[in-house]
């Protein structure tokens, strides 16, 4: 439950500040009530798709297409609640981008953490 729980505050962190961050970037300062819980309703499930990564008996690759097929189904249902300009080509390549920019962000993180590991099973080697 506690592992569930992480990743729903993992995608409301991450869905919350892209949306707010998009908001700025056109100048857009009024957002409805409505407007709000969904875009963290969408945060959590999308942190809750990542659960995905869990599950070691498919391949990581189709574990992405599933990620990305699934994420893609959220954000088109919180767009159409919303008025999103969900049918145009910009909305989908602009998701596209922030997808992989997430990812990124990810990869990043994940590195960082194995280099903190592997330093620390280093200076631990050298001790014994």
């Amino acid at each position: 439950m506690q592992r569930i729980i992480k990743y729903i505050l993992i995608g409301i962190s991450f869905g919350s500040n892209i949306y707010l961050l998009m908001c700025a970037l056109n100048a857009r300062v009024t957002l409805s009530r409505f407007e709000i819980i969904s875009v963290l309703l969408m945060g959590a499930l999308i942190g809750m798709t990542s659960l995905i990564f869990e599950t070691e008996r498919i391949s990581f690759l189709l574990q992405l297409v599933m990620h990305l097929l699934l994420t893609a189904f959220v954000v088109w249902g919180c767009g159409y609640l919303n008025n999103w300009p969900i049918a145009s080509w910009g909305f989908w390549f602009l998701f596209g981008g922030i997808y992989l920019a997430v990812w990124l962000v990810v990869i990043i993180q994940l590195n960082h953490d194995v280099e903190k590991i592997n330093k620390v099973l280093f200076k631990k080697e050298k001790k014994e």
